[in-house]
């Protein structure tokens, strides 16, 4: 474990010497650390088996969401799809929560999805967890969304024998 990270934060630019590392919760797909060195505190994710170009495009896709100026981002220092080393380290962000955390983080989603450009879509292909994500864009969300977002999910749960019967209907 610690010789990823300690290649992450070099090609991060932190040399300095690791105090904390502490396996933390973040989703079921990546393996995500608490990193505090003598210089600051990262979050770190990593996945032994990315897929081709994985957490480039999550650093892509969080800059974008963070040009919209609607929501705060962590900053991404810099990742790698390295095969079986694939990382991606961000600033560490505390949160305190409070009665409105809820509320508050629903006002920012909605705001940032009030941001408009001149197509709906993204113009790389992603993922749904390590699932592929086709997308494009597109002069009509509805199409968008219906197109390579539902129907293409649709379509690889009945492919994979994940959706039968009625459901699949």
């Amino acid at each position: 474990m610690n010789q990823f990270i300690e290649k992450a934060l070099h090609q991060a630019g932190d040399n300095s010497a690791m105090k904390q590392i502490k396996r933390v919760a973040g989703g079921s797909i990546n393996e995500s650390y608490f990193v505090e060195t003598d210089v600051q505190q990262y979050f770190i994710k990593h996945h032994a088996d990315a897929p081709n170009r994985f957490f480039e495009l999550e650093a892509k896709g969080l800059e974008l969401i963070r040009e919209t100026n609607s929501i705060a981002v962590p900053e991404v220092f810099t990742y790698s799809d390295a095969r079986q080393n694939a990382f991606l380290v961000m600033e560490w962000v505390d949160g305190v929560p409070s009665a409105d955390t809820d509320w508050k983080l629903g006002d920012r989603i909605a705001a940032m999805h009030q941001t408009f450009g001149e197509k709906h879509g993204f113009s790389d292909d992603t993922f749904i967890g390590t699932l592929p994500q086709s997308n494009g864009l597109f002069a009509s969300w509805h199409e968008y969304y219906r197109d390579r977002r539902l129907a293409a999910q649709l379509r690889l749960g009945i492919d994979r024998g994940r959706i039968t019967g009625k459901r699949r209907n």
